[in-house]
Formats: structure tokens, sequence, C-alpha cells
């Protein structure tokens, strides 16, 4: 675990962490909802994408941890969370292009972190 603390994050994953924070610090409680729905969302798709496979991984910590995702709570908490981004959505209607532009941006993000791990991204030296 020690080993990982010493990692400094790859430039995807700090430009998306430091997205969300400076989006949840300075917008409303819907913007920062929405720069985050894309991260859970996308990890509960992949799961499900990828069941057989994670239920079957050797690695007996990383089939633990995939199983939070594949789990009828979490799956039944990003149901509640979209919900409940769709019904703040609807109450503050007129800000319909910030909060596109924030979850596509998010979702960007998001796609690009993905990548980062698969392409064992580094910072340049």
């Amino acid at each position: 675990m020690s080993e990982i603390l010493r990692e400094e994050p790859a430039p995807a994953n700090e430009a998306y962490v430091n997205f969300m924070i400076a989006t949840c610090s300075t917008g409303t409680a819907l913007e920062c909802m929405v720069s985050l729905l894309p991260c859970y969302w996308s990890y509960r798709g992949i799961a499900l994408a990828n069941e057989r496979l994670l239920r079957k991984n050797s690695v007996d910590l990383y089939r633990r941890w995939a199983s939070v995702y594949l789990s009828s709570e979490y799956g039944e908490a990003v149901e509640e969370y979209r919900r409940a981004v769709d019904r703040l959505w609807r109450e503050e209607g007129g800000v319909y292009r910030r909060l596109k532009r924030i979850f596509r941006k998010a979702t960007r993000y998001e796609y690009m972190f993905w990548d980062m791990a698969w392409r064992m991204e580094k910072w340049p030296v």
C-alpha cells in the first residue's frame, strides 16, 4: 500500500480530479452532481459488461473490489443518483447548456481516465 501512496497521479487522473473539485467547489450542487455522475455510472456499466470476466478473475482482491460495482446495492445507488440529478435538473430549468457542457466534459475525462490506465500514462520526464 505504501508503494501506491508514493506514486504521483497520472496527468489525466490529476486533471479529472481537479475538474471535479473545481466544479463542486465553485458550482451549484446540481453542477457538482452532474460532474460526478459519469464516474458512478461508468463503473456500473463497465462492471455489468464484464461481469463474467470479473467474477472469474484469479486475483481475490480484484474480485472483491469489482463485486461492489456488480452488487444490487451499488446499482440501486447509481439509479437513485441519476433520478436525483434528473429531479434537480427539472427544478433548475434554464441551465441546460451549462449542465450539458459539464456532463460532456466529465464523460470525456472518464474516458481519458480509463485510457490513461490502459496506456499506463506517466508524466513526461
